[in-house]
C-alpha cells in the first residue's frame, strides 16, 4: 500500500487472460486495460455508507466487475432520500428496508456476477471490523465524523488503502453558494482525515455524543 497499489493473489498466474469481444468486461478492458479488468475480478472492496454517494460508488464497482463487495450501513431507506439513493424504490422506504439489503437485492438481480455481502450495522461492530480486515480496498462514503474516524483507524491498523469520498452543497433560497466534492486517498502511516481537516475534534466529540447519548446531545 502506497502511492500505487500492488495486489498479490494466492496461486496467481500471469495476467494474460484474453478479454472476449462483446463480453461484460470488454468496455472496462478498453478503458483501463485487460490487466486492470483482471485485477478487479479478483478484488474484495468495502463500501461503508450506502446513501447518495455510497450507492453510486457501489453501483460503479459492480459494473466494473469487482469480484466481491461488502456493504456496511446501519440506516434504512426513507422516503426523504429516494432522490439520492441509486436503485431505491418507494416500496423500500414504505417497508423500512435497510439500505445495504436493498442494494444487495438490486445487484444480485443484475446478474453481473459480483458477490455482495450486506452488513446492516455500524462500522465499529465486531462483524464489520472482521469483514473490513479481509478487504483489499476500503471506500468511505460517510458524513459522520465518528464513522470516518473509526474507518480511518481500521484502515491503518489492518494496513489497507482507504478512499474517502464526500460531497458538499450549500444553498440558500434557491441560490447555490458552494458545490464541491472531495476524494481523499489515505495510506497507513500517512496523513489522516483529521490531519487533513476533513473534520474537527469538536465535530468528532459531537457526533459520538449524538450516537451514544442523544439526550445529552440535545441538551448541549
Amino acid at each position: 500500500v502506497g502511492s500505487s497499489l500492488k495486489f498479490c493473489f494466492e496461486n496467481q498466474e500471469p495476467m494474460q487472460r484474453e478479454i472476449i469481444s462483446g463480453s461484460f468486461e470488454e468496455r472496462t478492458a478498453q478503458a483501463f486495460g485487460a490487466g486492470t479488468a483482471e485485477y478487479l475480478s479478483k478484488l474484495t472492496v468495502a463500501v461503508v455508507g450506502t446513501s447518495g454517494t455510497g450507492s453510486i460508488v457501489s453501483e460503479q464497482l459492480v459494473r466494473l466487475g469487482v469480484r466481491r463487495i461488502i456493504l456496511i450501513d446501519d440506516d434504512i431507506v426513507e422516503t426523504r432520500n429516494l432522490g439520492r439513493i441509486v436503485n431505491a424504490k418507494r416500496v423500500d422506504a414504505e417497508n423500512g428496508i435497510h439500505k445495504t439489503d436493498m442494494l444487495k437485492s438490486a445487484f444480485d438481480s443484475s446478474g453481473l456476477g459480483t458477490e455482495v455481502i450486506s452488513v446492516p450495522s455500524v462500522v465499529g461492530c465486531s462483524k464489520s471490523i472482521h469483514l473490513l480486515s479481509i478487504c483489499d480496498v476500503l471506500f468511505g462514503c460517510l458524513d459522520s465524523a465518528d464513522g470516518r474516524h473509526q474507518l480511518n483507524r481500521i484502515s491503518t491498523f489492518y494496513v489497507l488503502p482507504y478512499i474517502d469520498v464526500g460531497v458538499k452543497l450549500v444553498s440558500n433560497m434557491g441560490k447555490f453558494e458552494e458545490i464541491s466534492g472531495a476524494v481523499r486517498y489515505l495510506i497507513p502511516g500517512g496523513s489522516s482525515l483529521l490531519s487533513r481537516k476533513a473534520y474537527t475534534l469538536e465535530r468528532l466529540a459531537s457526533d459520538i455524543m449524538r450516537r451514544e447519548d442523544p439526550v445529552q446531545y440535545q441538551a448541549r
